[in-house]
């Protein structure tokens, strides 16, 4: 088997330089998107919020859905294609995952339309709403990013990434103050997010075909060259599986906001998207550090080097576990202060829920490593699994739980079923880590 070189560089270093650019971009989008979202619930009410979260909720679910998240294919093989100099076998990989991209944006958007008439009476929304709503779902005809975030985190441009991910929160605050300053109302917010989403999209799709350009030395720009993946069966098979759990894994926020607002209304809809972005301090670390980790064990492992993983989590891990330890206790202890100088002493009610959510955060950030391994390992059907049924579990425990602790409930739910996907993605991690010695795992 031909070897990928391995890059000079600390590996470790390489990882937080990358995680750093990302989380520096992720930092301000987090504070901006906590300034708009306080500044729509003091001027909306909990209802209206809820209102607006369940719309954008509903839109990303069934784009979700549909996507195929092929940046995941293209990092995974892509990585070995470069690694081998095989120009032509990487072009028609980037060709299938464009397709894909495509295929499920117009997929994604016929769902959400067709559903949609029959999904707003149950959430409570008025049927005034629905011309709106229906502009909004057309947002996922043009969300096609998955391959151009691939490209862009497959040749280390993290920094392009990082300038793009502000798009959506810094277009939303500024409309946000507008619609707050001449009194808008709930129609004007939707129309904020929908102008946001598509801005962004459109900004990914352009520095995708950017990047495309600039490494037409190593990437055929023939749209024409044909889809056969050579001996690569297990493409499809590793697309299909990273498919299923992505989307299982994304759809967990979006469930939660949906299956919130079916079992207590809109208003406690908007109590717990603030506990979730509150609680995003420990999980968009997690989702950062897993973008950034993945490249480089894909690296490691198309080479079954053992000691260089070894090394690479032990340097990560280390620093990593210190500050989580400092960062978790000071916002357990200040949920409440955060709560009132962000959304106000009306969202007080969600300080356990914030609580329950901060302790999932932790676990995840903890451990957020073992999933990029089993994707590295070329075994994302485990991960599916994992999660799978750690999804029906909170989904199950929601429902028992919130008839009798109402908000908390739901925090239970999502601490339960994060402790068993990282307990299971643990067990499976070690397993392949001990079977990796020479031979191929996928």
């Amino acid at each position: 088997m031909n070897k990928v070189p391995a890059p000079p560089e600390n590996l470790a270093a390489r990882v937080f330089r990358n995680a750093g650019v990302l989380f520096s971009s992720k930092g301000v989008a987090a504070i901006t998107g906590l300034f708009y979202l306080a500044l729509a619930g003091r001027h909306l009410g909990a209802a209206e919020l809820g209102m607006l979260v369940l719309i954008h909720s509903y839109v990303l679910f069934f784009r979700d859905i549909a996507s195929f998240k092929s940046w995941q294919v293209l990092i995974k093989y892509g990585a070995e294609y470069l690694g081998k100099s095989q120009r032509l076998p990487f072009s028609r990989l980037l060709k299938l995952t464009a397709i894909l991209d495509i295929g499920g944006a117009v997929l994604g958007t016929s769902l959400a339309l067709v559903l949609l008439p029959y999904a707003l009476p149950q959430f409570g929304i008025p049927s005034s709403y629905l011309g709106w709503t229906s502009l909004y779902c057309l947002s996922s005809m043009v969300a096609i990013r998955s391959t151009p975030i691939g490209l862009l985190r497959l040749f280390n441009r993290f920094s392009i990434l990082a300038r793009i991910s502000l798009v959506v929160p810094l277009v939303r605050m500024v409309g946000v103050i507008i619609a707050v300053r001449f009194d808008q109302p709930l129609v004007v917010f939707i129309l904020i997010w929908f102008v946001a989403d598509i801005l962004s999209s459109l900004a990914y799709i352009w520095q995708g075909l950017a990047d495309l350009a600039r490494h037409k030395d190593i990437i055929r720009l023939d749209w024409f060259i044909g889809l056969k993946t050579q001996s690569h069966d297990r493409i499809w098979k590793f697309i299909w599986n990273a498919h299923l759990h992505t989307t299982l894994k994304l759809m967990n926020s979006h469930l939660l906001v949906i299956l919130s607002g079916f079992l207590l209304g809109p208003a406690s809809v908007a109590y717990v998207k603030v506990a979730q972005e509150l609680s995003g301090i420990l999980t968009k670390p997690a989702i950062l550090l897993s973008d950034v980790i993945f490249p480089e064990l894909s690296r490691l492992t198309a080479v079954y080097d053992k000691a260089g993983i070894r090394k690479l989590l032990a340097q990560t891990l280390s620093p990593l576990a210190v500050i989580l330890l400092v960062v978790s206790a000071a916002l357990y202890y200040w949920t409440e202060l955060l709560l009132d100088l962000t959304v106000g002493p009306d969202f007080l009610v969600a300080a356990d829920l914030l609580k329950l959510f901060m302790f999932s955060g932790v676990l995840g950030l903890a451990f957020f490593w073992l999933e990029p391994f089993l994707y590295a390992m070329g075994k994302p059907e485990i991960a599916f699994y994992n999660r799978f049924v750690s999804t029906v579990l909170q989904v199950v425990l929601m429902i028992l739980l919130t008839k009798r602790f109402g908000l908390e409930g739901i925090g239970i739910a999502s601490l339960a079923a994060m402790f068993f996907v990282c307990l299971t993605n643990f067990i499976f991690s070690m397993l392949l880590y001990h079977r990796m010695v020479g031979e191929e795992t996928y």
